[in-house]
């Protein structure tokens, strides 16, 4: 699975992987391995400098279904 980030918007954006529910530029956080249940997670402490902004995350699977859950969250 790939989680990656954007601050500038919730796309959708063309990718090597198909439609990233975010806008350009985005960031990559990590890729992480999935469970058989095609679940995956991460974890992390945002910045202080981010707060008070908005962020928009989208995780996607890299091979079988794609399927993606998309979030905004706001620090």
């Amino acid at each position: 699975a790939i989680f990656v980030y954007s601050r500038t918007g919730c796309g959708p954006t063309p990718s090597p992987i198909g439609d990233m529910l975010l806008s350009n530029p985005r960031v990559v956080l990590a890729i992480v391995p999935a469970s058989g249940a095609g679940v995956a997670s991460m974890g992390g402490v945002l910045p202080a400098g981010l707060a008070g902004s908005t962020l928009f995350f989208h995780g996607g699977g890299l091979g079988g279904s794609g399927r993606c859950n998309n979030a905004i969250i706001r620090p």
